[in-house]
């Protein structure tokens, strides 16, 4: 296993989740934030990053066999408490803001689906997500259940592969991802809203699509990294350059130039780049204040939607430059609080209790 944390990989991660809560508040409230409406795609390098991760950790193609008991025990103890607990807040605030359950019939299908983190699988799920960031995370949990087991075992044989196959395969699933993303992502699902009017079931095979494509780029990265190949060795050389090249695109993806998913093939790439350390990026990513925004990201990234919903009562008595940095502020205070007596205390707890095993009698 990788030992030791990468903190310029969390300091991405904190990064795009700080994007997606910032313009989920800010909305087309002030255009001077206009720069976080790159959202969307943020949660792209999520499922991205999040594979490159686990590979790196679980020692992916080194022969190591895959370690099923710790893997999912990790997976549960990091992801689920926090998720259940925004999800009853969000219920709760939802009834109490939004006027209570008594028109939605499907309220405990959907409470079960969600509980059981199935809510944006295909043909199962139903696609509604009170807490609306959490669609990410239903998808999140089918790539560790239907997706990293397999291309762990696989690791080993791709990585036999001619490096130009490789990279090619990275480029066209990142490439995947942004037309699954873009083009049809976005036009199927529209709506979270509370009592929510389901959309097909087959309209959420998109979701989990988005996230398999993006999630198997990153492994592709990280089987270039893993082999020290002349692309990766390249793209670490020159990692600022890279990195430059893909916020150009994200520049003129966001001045309405190119199309919203221009730079999602690079991601994977991207990744590859800041492995190199003392690289300015790097390094910049790993600066103290980044680091920490990406060690409190996952808390970020649940807790603003119940922040808003909460502040919902307000939010027309509040001018837009009051409202935004307001629901920014108790959200930073909240995922703080959140983080610390919750979200880090229950993955140790939850973790230590799940990995003992009996004693013999």
């Amino acid at each position: 296993m990788q030992s030791g944390e990468i903190k310029q990989l969390t300091g991405i991660r904190g990064v795009a989740a700080a994007i997606v809560m910032v313009a989920h508040i800010n909305g087309d409230r002030l255009p001077v934030l206009k720069a976080f409406a790159y959202h969307n795609q943020a949660v792209d390098l999520f499922f991205c990053l999040s594979s490159f991760v686990l590979c790196l950790t679980y020692a992916a193609g080194t022969g190591a066999a895959f370690p099923v008991r710790k893997f999912y025990v990790a997976r549960f103890a990091r992801i689920y408490p926090l998720y259940a607990a925004t999800l009853l807040a969000t219920a709760v605030i939802s009834a109490i803001v939004f006027g209570g359950f008594a028109t939605y019939p499907q309220i405990g299908q959907d409470f079960v689906g969600q509980l059981l983190m199935i809510n944006a699988w295909p043909l199962i799920g139903r696609g509604v997500h009170w807490d609306a960031a959490a669609w990410s995370v239903s998808v999140e949990a089918f790539c560790y259940l239907a997706i990293f087991p397999v291309v762990f075992v696989l690791s080993a044989r791709t990585a036999a592969f001619s490096p130009a196959v490789r990279h090619a395969l990275m480029l066209a699933v990142g490439a995947a991802g942004a037309v699954v993303g873009y083009w049809w992502f976005t036009a199927a699902v529209s709506s979270w809203a509370l009592p929510h009017d389901a959309l097909p079931a087959t309209a959420f095979w998109s979701p989990v699509a988005r996230g398999a494509t993006m999630f198997a780029a990153g492994w592709l990265a990280y089987i270039a990294y893993a082999n020290r190949d002349h692309l990766a060795a390249a793209l670490q050389r020159h990692a600022d350059a890279f990195v430059l090249l893909v916020l150009s695109l994200i520049g003129l993806t966001l001045a309405g130039v190119l199309p919203p998913w221009a730079a999602l093939p690079l991601f994977a790439p991207m990744l590859i780049a800041l492995m190199n350390g003392d690289s300015f990026a790097a390094r910049a990513l790993s600066a103290k204040p980044v680091y920490r925004l990406g060690v409190l990201s996952y808390s970020l990234y649940l807790v603003h939607f119940p922040v808003i919903y909460a502040l919902r009562p307000i939010e027309a008595k509040l001018t837009p430059w009051l409202y935004v940095p307001t629901a920014v502020g108790i959200t930073f205070a909240v995922a703080v609080l959140s983080y610390s007596r919750l979200e880090d205390p229950a993955r140790v707890m939850l973790r230590d209790w799940l990995n003992r095993r009996p004693q013999a009698v």
